[in-house]
């Protein structure tokens, strides 16, 4: 695990593998957004975390489904204040965020393998969503604006992978503002009329509070 701090109070977390990533962030991602009550807000063991996303056949496709992890500093502080059974992971993972931020400040913390850039500016901009006022309310404003046709196609696609409706907006904005058109296209069936008409103001507020640098 390699770390960085993307600004004083935003973290990234850097695995070698999906196995190594998700294997660690897995749980207290869950304790954040959890689509199901059953995880989120609660310090779930491994085996309701396994059952919850097990179905009936078996399979778990946890592990190679997620690319990135995002959690703010109050759910991130919550999970660990609760959490009584946690793996060596997701200890040497806790002490290193200890190590690099402030715990009694506003914080955030991403997570992506390695040199996964397209991963780390969605996390990036959930990060900015959170810590920055200025860019929350001009992405939420973007939001509201959001024709009807794109923001059911978005949403029901959201449901689909199993995001809670807790996360929505601000997962509205993260997509829109880095997503190439070959992935939103892939992922939402999102058209290329659609991609030029609403992304460019979207991707302009993420380059001018998250790569102006």
């Amino acid at each position: 695990m390699k770390t960085k701090l993307i600004t004083p109070n935003v973290l990234l977390l850097s695995f070698p593998n999906r196995k190594e990533l998700t294997f660690t962030m897995c749980r207290v991602e869950e304790y954040y957004e959890a689509a199901s009550d059953n995880l989120r807000g609660k310090n779930f063991t491994w085996p309701e975390f396994i059952d919850e996303f097990t179905n009936e056949k078996g399979h778990l496709d946890y592990f190679h489904s997620w690319s990135g992890f995002n959690i703010p500093g109050e759910s991130f502080r919550a999970w660990v204040d609760g959490c009584t059974d946690m793996s060596l992971r997701e200890r040497d993972m806790v002490a290193e965020v200890y190590q690099h931020v402030a715990f009694d400040q506003k914080f955030y913390v991403i997570a992506a393998q390695e040199s996964d850039v397209s991963v780390e500016d969605h996390e990036i901009a959930h990060a900015t969503y959170y810590t920055t006022d200025e860019y929350r309310a001009i992405m939420q404003d973007l939001n509201a604006k959001l024709d009807n046709d794109t923001r059911v196609l978005l949403i029901n696609g959201f449901a689909d992978l199993g995001y809670s409706e807790t996360v929505f907006e601000d997962e509205l904005q993260a997509f829109l503002s880095t997503s190439t058109f070959e992935y939103l296209n892939k992922r939402f069936e999102m058209s290329q009329e659609m991609f030029d008409r609403v992304t460019p103001a979207y991707m302009k507020v993420f380059k001018d509070f998250c790569k102006s640098s």
